[in-house]
């Protein structure tokens, strides 16, 4: 969570939107919602960045921001 309460998360190397979306969201179909809120650093939903930051919806289960392998996805 950030300053003003919203749930973030911190890609890891296996991570996709949609695999973010079942864990924390309930639902695939929601990766698109994920997709739109992180916009400004997110050109093409299927190039994630390990290490990235993403804003996810205020119904997000709790996630725990920690450190995971450097690179890119």
């Amino acid at each position: 969570f950030d300053e003003k309460n919203q749930p973030r998360f911190r890609v890891g190397k296996s991570d996709t939107l949609t695999t973010i979306a079942v864990d924390h969201l309930g639902r695939w179909a929601r990766w698109r919602l994920i997709y739109e809120m992180n916009r400004d650093q997110l050109d093409n939903p299927n190039k994630l960045q390990i290490g990235m930051i993403l804003k996810l919806p205020a119904d997000a289960t709790r996630t725990a921001m920690t450190g995971r392998e450097s690179g890119n996805r």
